[in-house]
């Protein structure tokens, strides 16, 4: 079953989108105030390339803005970044007002409530130091003793940058792929973590979206990779133990104005 689907956790990295916002709405309005400062904005230069899709061609004059390893594209970027500085100098006070109250409207301790999967009740909390999920559960009933399956805030030690894409836990229990995200492009690392001795396999896939569907067998599970334009979009077979570059392509998005997600059904047939 192939599925389009959407998820939004509200957390420290959602406030920095919404101070984004924040500030585009700002620069708009500062516009004039900055034009007689003579702050002019960079111009990203254009550099045609041409598309050939579905019969019909598409130019994209700032394509090679998608390449991170062009030392010109960073220098743009810099330069952006720049100019909103510049833009934004005088309502520096005013996002720390807007940043320190969202963040006091969060609430400290935090537990989501129990879902029950296959035996376990499965649940997340943050506690009030740390800055990331902890993935927790509890086998069969809600006071057994707790097991946490991830802390996230170990994981992202030594990182600037950690974000979990993606996870999925086998129907016997023992098994969960997740997706690490170390560098913000989407571009996800899959990991196998053995939950019953809590070790890491030696098996690492790249380029994955984060969504996956394990079999009925507990060792085959499915996942989508990237295109260059880190869409979703081929749907591919592991199974434990396998080399990764030995897997089986099952299903390829073509249209690029699709995006591809594997979930499996409530009742786990299909």
């Amino acid at each position: 079953e192939i599925i389009l689907s959407w998820n939004f956790n509200f957390s420290i990295q959602n406030i920095m989108k919404i101070l984004t916002c924040i500030a585009i709405i700002f620069i708009y309005g500062c516009t004039e105030k900055n034009t007689k400062n003579n702050i002019q904005p960079p111009k990203a230069r254009k550099e045609t390339k041409v598309f050939s899709e579905q019969g019909k061609q598409r130019n994209d004059d700032y394509y090679w803005l998608s390449n991170p390893k062009d030392t010109s594209v960073i220098a743009h970027l810099k330069a952006e970044n720049a100019y909103v500085e510049a833009m934004m100098k005088h309502t520096e006070a005013t996002q720390k007002k807007l940043y320190d109250e969202m963040v006091e409207r969060i609430e400290k301790q935090y537990e989501s409530l129990p879902t029950k999967q296959h035996g376990y009740w499965y649940y997340t909390r943050y506690d009030e130091k740390c800055q990331y999920a902890i993935y927790c559960r509890k086998k069969e009933v809600t006071t057994a003793p707790e097991q946490i399956i991830m802390d996230v805030n170990k994981l992202a030690e030594g990182h600037q940058i950690y974000i979990v894409r993606g996870r999925a836990i086998s129907q016997d229990n023992n098994w969960m792929a997740f997706a690490e995200d170390t560098t913000g492009s989407r571009r996800s690392n899959t990991y196998f973590k053995n939950l019953q001795t809590g070790a890491t396999s030696n098996e690492i896939i790249p380029n994955t979206s984060g969504s996956y569907a394990w079999s009925n067998d507990h060792k085959t599970i499915y996942y989508v990779v990237n295109d260059q334009t880190v869409r979703p979009y081929k749907l591919m077979k592991h199974i434990l133990g396998n080399d990764p570059a030995l897997d089986q392509e099952i299903y390829t998005e073509k249209d690029s104005t699709f995006t591809l997600n594997i979930k499996k059904k409530k009742n786990n047939r299909y």
